[in-house]
């Protein structure tokens, strides 16, 4: 957790550099309109929805399993743990609000819920451990940007955590993403189109405590901690602004985790 919120530290702290780079200007948001000339900038204030999908295997990082009828040999567990397979699988319904503080700087903060289920095969005698939770999830993002022409660069870093309904089960998990793009302004019946590529990093913890009845062992009390076992997945997306005020956003993952994104969000 403290990684976590370090790196995101780190971002914003840049982020605050570059504005203190930039002399004092107060005109209402974002700040510091003068820095983009006649450049046209999206309106302040923006609230979304968001849906997202996504599968990916974990890795594991600790276990314990005990039973309330007969001790288990924590040398069993300790022999069975390097061959646990592990699927996830969750979908995140989200909505946002953001804000430019800077022609180059757009932070924002979610809420919304999440459903998941992880697999964890354990493999002989113990068999599978599965794991269905939902809960809320919230969290702080920033993303800076900036551009040459009809080309441009982003930079998003969100920090989320989810408080289950399962006892004793959490999700937390920093996200970074680089994308590199296009622009094609007033493109057809449209105000603006935009597409782009880039990469998602991911880094997750995920906890689960509970009990489960095996056939052939009867009740047994579990602990899991997890992560995610790629860091790196690909991103493909695309933005089209319908209105000055409306607009609409896909993206997909691909790679050792496999994402789908949409959205629809309105301008102020």
């Amino acid at each position: 957790m403290k990684v976590k919120l370090g790196v995101l530290a780190a971002v914003v702290f840049v982020m605050a550099l570059g504005a203190q780079a930039v002399e004092p200007c107060v005109s209402g948001l974002p700040l510091c309109k003068s820095m983009v000339g006649d450049g046209k900038l999206p309106l302040p204030i923006g609230i979304g929805a968001t849906f997202y999908y996504q599968e990916q295997d974990y890795a594991l990082n600790r276990l314990g399993v005990s039973s309330p009828l007969a001790p288990i040999d924590p040398a069993l567990v300790a022999a069975v743990a390097p061959g646990v397979e592990i699927d996830n699988e969750l979908v995140e319904v989200n909505l946002k609000l953001d804000a430019w503080l800077l022609p180059f700087l757009n932070v924002y903060a979610l809420v919304g819920y999440i459903d998941g289920e992880t697999d964890v095969n354990i493999g002989q005698p113990f068999g599978a451990i599965n794991v269905d939770y939902g809960g809320l999830v919230y969290g702080p993002g920033v993303t800076l940007v900036g551009g040459i022409d009809n080309f441009f660069g982003s930079l998003t870093a969100v920090y989320t955590w989810a408080d289950l309904d399962t006892s004793g089960s959490t999700i937390e998990s920093l996200v970074v993403m680089p994308r590199v793009g296009y622009s094609l302004p007033d493109f057809g019946a449209t105000k603006g189109v935009e597409l782009w590529v880039g990469a998602m990093y991911l880094d997750t913890e995920e906890n689960h405590e509970g009990s489960v009845m095996l056939p052939t062992m009867g009740p047994i009390d579990y602990e899991v901690e997890l992560e995610q076992d790629e860091d790196w997945s690909y991103l493909i997306g695309a933005h089209v602004a319908l209105t000055d005020r409306v607009g609409i956003e896909v993206e997909g993952g691909f790679g050792d985790r496999t994402s789908g994104t949409a959205s629809i969000g309105l301008r102020f």
